[in-house]
């Protein structure tokens, strides 16, 4: 009868265990989706400036030695930011380069920045040059400064104005704000 007794004190204790370690997970889960709301685009620090925003001042040199400005932003430019250590970035690629394919066909323009230095941003260079101005800059550059980007990658969509009409870190946010106004 004591082995009795000890056996379902025993399965007791580890059922409550169980119990405080369940309700520790629960806890944990509910503070890192707390977290990674943050990363969102309705509120914390975002990973590229929101919409309705305004452009900081810039210049840089594209790399077909051309040169790119605040004021040559028109509405519907597309924007985008990649690191050739992103993963995500090599993966939205080919999404952005469609997509950049499709705004050139359509009367507007499209810009990518690619953080890093030759030969690292040569592949990522070369897949956007045929659709897009390419603009290759050190990490926090003026670009990325004027454009308030904080990781990668970091899409947007220009308006009137020179204000983001649409950002995220996904091309698919792109889609979910209103359309550029006329």
């Amino acid at each position: 009868m004591g082995y009795l007794i000890a056996a379902v004190l025993l399965v007791g204790a580890v059922g409550l265990v169980n119990l405080v370690l369940i309700l520790g997970i629960l806890r944990r889960l509910r503070e890192h989706t707390t977290a990674l709301s943050r990363f969102t685009l309705t509120g914390g620090d975002p990973i590229v400036a929101r919409p309705g925003s305004v452009v900081g001042a810039f210049t840089a040199t594209t790399t077909t030695a051309g040169r790119i400005g605040t004021a040559d932003l028109t509405p519907g430019t597309l924007v985008g930011f990649f690191s050739p250590d992103c993963p995500a970035c090599v993966s939205g690629l080919p999404d952005f380069v469609e997509r950049a394919r499709g705004v050139s066909a359509g009367g507007a323009e499209a810009l990518a920045v690619v953080i890093g230095a030759e030969p690292d941003v040569t592949a990522i260079r070369e897949q956007l040059e045929p659709f897009a101005r390419v603009v290759v800059e050190p990490a926090e550059g003026a670009v990325s400064r004027a454009f308030s980007v904080n990781g990668y990658p970091a899409y947007l969509r220009i308006g009137a104005g020179a204000t983001i009409d649409a950002s995220g870190f996904d091309l698919k946010m792109l889609d979910d704000n209103a359309p550029v106004p006329a």
